[in-house]
């Protein structure tokens, strides 16, 4: 008798063993502790408008949570975590050459929240791996998630500017008025 859970003989439409429904829920936990970390740095900002741009960044990761278990749900968990994990180790770097030149409160508190989302895509990737056997066709998800990050890093960068004014420069600008 074949082994039920050798490559390749498991079809694409049965239901995974057991590990597998554990390291999918696993996977899950991962991205919400993605979205934890995110609105946890949201708020301790003290912000209310970077908020509204956790809540733009943190949108794959609830359809990746509450998408049905499949290839595509896999490989969209792929690519999320291989890109955030990108984007993360670039704004960590710039973050970490910022601290150590001039260590702030907050440059130290962002390499901390930076590090936390790293730990938790590299669950997520840990975990999404184990979920299905064999290859992971990921190119497509990869390219719309890179695609998402950008529009939404214009948006940033074209709005941010307009409406966010540093605290210590708000009394200065509150008495030209």
């Amino acid at each position: 008798m074949p082994d039920p859970i050798a490559f390749g003989n498991i079809p694409a439409d049965s239901p995974p063993p057991e590990a597998s429904k554990f390291a999918q829920r696993m996977a899950r936990v991962s991205a919400l502790s993605a979205l934890a970390t995110i609105f946890a740095a949201g708020a301790y900002v003290h912000e209310s408008g970077f908020t509204v741009y956790a809540v733009l960044f943190a949108i794959p990761y609830v359809v990746f949570a509450l998408a049905r278990n499949s290839r595509k749900w896999q490989a969209w968990g792929w690519a999320l975590a291989w890109l955030i994990v990108a984007l993360v180790l670039t704004a960590a770097l710039l973050a970490a050459r910022s601290a150590f030149h001039n260590a702030t409160r907050t440059d130290i508190a962002t390499l901390i929240f930076l590090m936390a989302l790293l730990l938790t895509q590299a669950a997520q990737l840990i975990f999404v791996r184990r979920t299905f056997s064999g290859t992971i066709a990921f190119g497509r998800p990869l390219f719309r998630c890179a695609l998402y990050y950008i529009c939404l890093l214009l948006v940033v960068a074209a709005t941010l500017p307009n409406w966010y004014v540093p605290p210590a420069a708000r009394p200065a600008s509150a008495q030209h008025k």
